[in-house]
């Protein structure tokens, strides 16, 4: 934990300053990162089928109320992966959810393009808790490719944003991609028809 204050100012100009005392308190980062949580809540809606009752309101409630359980958090960065992470939890619930009222459906080949997530894709409940299972798995092997699929896919962010979210270079949340996605896409195309 820090005692030192990054001077960042949240909504309406308040201090949102990273000290000892803000590392667990999950309505002040909340707060001071709600414009932030909110355009990545509404990137995961928009790429949401039309018919799909999930809002962003929902998302966005639904991660705080998972975050409202975690901390501390090391840094403002920490919390904003956490929240990232929270993301991908509820939207993967949201799926479950939603599957266990409907099943069936056509088999479709899925591919992770380079525009984070198709329509079709996410259109899929399926596609989402295969991938969320896959991820389990591919975080034995190389945590960071499933934190960059967490930040590209479940939260929308573009390369520069989850370069600066993971501390790492634009290059290598490229190359990141790709090899998440050559291990990912062959897998969950074989989940996906089976």
């Amino acid at each position: 934990m820090t005692s030192e204050k990054t001077g960042h100012a949240g909504p309406g100009g308040q201090d949102c300053g990273w000290s000892a005392t803000t590392v667990s308190d999950a309505n002040h980062l909340f707060q001071c990162h709600y414009d932030e949580l909110v355009a990545m809540a509404r990137k995961v809606r928009r790429r949401r089928p039309g018919r799909d009752t999930f809002l962003t309101g929902d998302l966005l409630h639904s991660t705080y109320l998972k975050l409202r359980t975690g901390g501390p958090w090391q840094s403002e960065d920490h919390f904003r992966r956490a929240a990232v992470l929270a993301m991908r939890h509820v939207v993967t619930d949201h799926a479950k959810a939603r599957l266990a009222q409907k099943r069936g459906g056509d088999a479709i080949r899925v591919e992770l393009d380079d525009d984070v997530a198709g329509p079709d894709t996410v259109d899929r409940l399926d596609v989402v808790v295969d991938l969320s299972r896959l991820l389990q798995e591919l975080l034995q092997e190389d945590p960071r490719l499933v934190r960059v699929i967490d930040c590209r896919f479940f939260a929308g962010l573009t390369e520069p944003e989850t370069a600066q979210l993971l501390g790492v270079t634009d290059r290598t949340v490229r190359r990141d991609w790709h090899r998440a996605r050559a291990w990912i896409e062959p897998r969950l195309s074989t989940a996906v028809t089976a």
